[in-house]
């Protein structure tokens, strides 16, 4: 007698689609506490303040300049679209309800970003 492997096929490709992280974790304000640049340890001495909203919708205040837009997470990775420009990505290394830690490639550097929520 066959047994049929579509149903351990479905529960694979189910559990490969998986949401890996909560995105009411991510709702709120959070303040960055450490920022490092990874090939060198150097410190990025910068503001960076993020708030998601249960509506999709975020906001950064780089102390200089605001970005505004919608956001998502999908897999491992956080999405946002500003205003009238493309869509980024960061990599979500690990999401709590109180730490978010980011790593993003910026300017061709890969860069640590540790955030507490407010």
């Amino acid at each position: 007698m066959k047994k049929s492997i579509l149903p351990l096929f479905l529960i694979f490709l189910l559990s490969g689609c998986a949401q890996k992280y909560a995105e009411s974790d991510l709702l709120g304000k959070w303040n960055v506490t450490k920022w490092t640049i990874e090939t060198s340890g150097k410190t990025v001495n910068s503001k960076m303040e993020m708030n998601f909203e249960s509506d999709g919708i975020y906001s950064i205040d780089y102390g200089s300049k605001n970005e505004n837009g919608k956001y998502w997470i999908n897999g491992e990775y956080l999405h946002t679209v500003a205003e009238v420009k493309s869509e980024m990505s960061v990599r979500i290394m690990n999401l709590k309800s109180d730490t978010l830690e980011i790593q993003m490639n910026r300017g061709g550097s890969m860069e640590r970003v540790i955030l507490l929520k407010k």
